[in-house]
């Protein structure tokens, strides 16, 4: 008989995969915005401005960083065991695959921090969402005026 090779993405577990994608990716991206970037800013800037866009940043990745934590961590918004012991559930909870109990208001599965997003932490995921979308705004923002210093300089 011959064995079948096994690699070494064979071995990996898939759903954590993402979430560990997704910090590192934060991770990632903080460590280039407060090394790089700030340093780069307070040239164009000053000291001042570069230590406020420091703060900002640092500020920004740690609630980012917290609210992902939550909506990863967090029960989600299972129903009580005392309404599951009838043949139905209450309207708009849905079984997921995760719990024992159906989850209240149940929207998704996000396979990104590997939790339901259900009535518990929602919001919480919304505003985990903003957060993403505004740091890489603002990343690509002073990128694009970094660029352009930087254009500027060789022009001359």
């Amino acid at each position: 008989e011959t064995q079948k090779q096994t690699s070494f993405l064979d071995t990996l577990d898939k759903k954590k995969l993402l979430p560990i994608l997704l910090l590192g990716s934060l991770l990632l991206g903080a460590s280039g915005m407060l090394c790089l970037q700030r340093s780069l800013v307070g040239k164009i800037l000053t000291a001042t401005y570069a230590r406020a866009f420091a703060l900002g940043a640092t500020i920004w990745y740690v609630a980012t960083l917290g609210l992902m934590a939550f909506v990863a961590f967090s029960d989600p918004g299972q129903v009580d065991e005392d309404m599951c012991k009838g043949s139905e559930h209450p309207k708009r909870s849905h079984k997921s695959w995760q719990y024992d109990r159906p989850l209240r208001r149940f929207d998704h599965y996000c396979r990104w921090v590997g939790n339901g997003i259900a009535l518990w932490n929602h919001r919480e995921f919304i505003a985990m969402l903003i957060c993403f979308v505004a740091i890489a705004l603002v990343g690509s923002v002073v990128d694009a005026i970094l660029a352009y210093e930087r254009a500027m300089v060789q022009d001359c």
